[in-house]
């Protein structure tokens, strides 16, 4: 008997990693979510002291962020890239996202003493409130592998993101787990029946109008032209050109091309322009698509709208920069001659100014590129700037075959219910998608498949509650947190003077 209650906290540790694996990206298996924490929260809880809770929940964080970021070192590149830079890359980011963890482990043990009714809204909004920290850090920003992710495998659930957003999905998920781990600790039917009937409240609450309207429809064309890093213009021509005439007399109004469509900036190369003009004129339509640019002696990484001429009309420059992939963070501190030596292929992109559409006759397009799709700030702008429908354009080649693009594209599918919009996204080598309001997958090409989507999209006006007031369940966190704390300490004043 001894020895297997020695390999109880071993065994709580290996299925809370498992089943929060499971639960996220790419198998979806969302129902686990709902229980995955409660072997967690119980290991870290009965931790004989914060530095064990503390290690428990950074170990479990490195492994659970290894599962999620093992391909980072395989990345391939345009440019000789040094390896071990990769892996010490990886590694760095996984211990600190797993920083993040062990916090969470010390807040889970130091209500260990607390009454359930405050214990499991406090460890929710602890787990909220660090979750919303680590994905609001400047370059050190990390959404990947949040508690909100399994969200996607529930329709009902991931539509609650209009209301409330990632986060309160997660604080949600949280609250459930700590409501279940104390039924189990307790051995008592009232926090389990708590935890089902806020189960059934959440879901009831994708049934609530969203607070937008469908105001017509638009025609798009979305092209994957499977086209791998290393190419030449004549592979990208014949490519563009087999694809384009499956568009003629289709109706088009607006055709789509993922990031990097061309080798050529659009600007200044005179092969880019004709060959966009070559699109619109098949498709009788537009052409939106992303494109290095070069404008003051800064280069940005930008949207274009293009007419049947092949020149822009509207444009998009890229706010949000993918760190040591388009710049380097903090690169006034660092030695120039240090850059130099250490080359990862980063780029020299400058951040664009507002988040605003681009116009296309009366309807507004709100686009961004590849890593913005995974922060919601930038979506919300396009929505609250008057956006009819979303478009995500990304190029995400550079994972090759790994769980990476799979699951930028799952976590970017959230943006569609958190705005009430459409969401239209063209990957060079896919995903390329069709998402609606609360979104699911309406038409799809997978990964390294040539192919074209042509769909009536629906055009949305209105603001759902999340676009209007934003994350406000990381403000409800801090303060719960706030109340927690206050209560804690007047239980503990209380205390002393009951022992004198």
């Amino acid at each position: 008997m001894s020895n297997f209650r020695g390999l109880i906290r071993p065994v709580a540790f290996v299925l809370g990693i498992v089943f929060l694996a499971l639960s996220g990206v790419p198998l979806l298996l969302f129902p686990l979510v709902f229980v995955a924490l409660v072997p967690l929260i119980w290991l870290w809880e009965s931790s004989s002291s914060y530095g064990r809770a503390f290690l428990w929940a950074f170990s479990a964080g490195i492994i659970f962020y290894l599962i999620h970021l093992y391909w980072i070192p395989e990345m391939i590149t345009d440019v000789p890239v040094q390896r071990w830079l990769l892996w010490l890359g990886m590694s760095l980011l996984v211990l600190y996202q797993a920083l993040w963890w062990g916090l969470a482990g010390i807040s889970a043990r130091w209500t260990r003493n607390a009454p359930l009714w405050l214990k499991a809204p406090a460890f929710a909004a602890a787990w909220t409130l660090l979750e919303y920290l680590r994905c609001h850090m400047g370059d050190l920003s990390f959404t990947w592998a949040t508690l909100w992710a399994p969200s996607l495998g529930d329709a009902l659930l991931a539509s609650t993101a209009g209301l409330w957003g990632p986060f309160g999905i997660s604080f949600a998920i949280a609250l459930l787990n700590a409501l279940l781990y104390g039924a189990a600790r307790s051995k008592r039917w009232p926090p389990l029946a708590w935890a089902a009937g806020i189960l059934v409240l959440i879901h009831l609450a994708a049934l609530i109008p969203n607070g937008t309207r469908r105001v017509g429809t638009l025609r798009v064309a979305v092209i994957q032209p499977n086209i791998l890093l290393e190419y030449t213009w004549g592979e990208v021509e014949r490519a563009y050109e087999s694809l384009a005439k499956e568009l003629e007399g289709k109706g088009v109004q607006i055709v789509v091309l993922p990031e990097s469509a061309f080798p050529g900036p659009l600007r200044y190369s005179a092969k880019a322009q004709s060959l966009s003009a070559l699109i619109a004129k098949r498709a009788g339509a537009p052409v939106l698509m992303a494109s290095w640019d070069k404008e003051g002696g800064r280069y940005y990484n930008t949207v274009f709208l293009v007419n049947s001429d092949g020149k822009p009309t509207g444009r998009y420059d890229k706010v949000l920069l993918v760190p040591f992939g388009e710049h380097y963070p903090f690169h006034e501190r660092i030695p120039k001659g240090l850059l130099k030596k250490v080359d990862i292929g980063v780029g020299d992109y400058s951040r664009g100014g507002r988040v605003k559409p681009i116009s296309a006759g009366s309807v507004l397009l709100g686009p961004y590129i590849c890593y913005e799709s995974l922060f919601p700030d930038i979506a919300r702008a396009q929505a609250l700037s008057g956006a009819h429908v979303l478009f995500n354009l990304t190029n995400d080649g550079w994972f090759g075959t790994s769980l990476g693009p799979t699951e930028h594209f799952h976590l970017g599918r959230l943006r569609a219910p958190e705005t009430g919009r459409f969401l239209v996204r063209a990957g060079k080598t896919g995903v390329s998608a069709i998402v609606d309001q609360r979104g699911r997958v309406v038409q799809k090409i997978g990964l390294f498949e040539r192919g074209v989507i042509v769909a009536d999209v629906p055009l949305v006006e209105g603001l759902t509650l999340y676009t209007i007031f934003g994350d406000w369940p990381a403000a409800l966190s801090a303060l719960i947190l706030a109340l927690a704390l206050g209560y804690t300490l007047l239980a503990q004043r209380h205390k002393k003077e009951g022992d004198r």
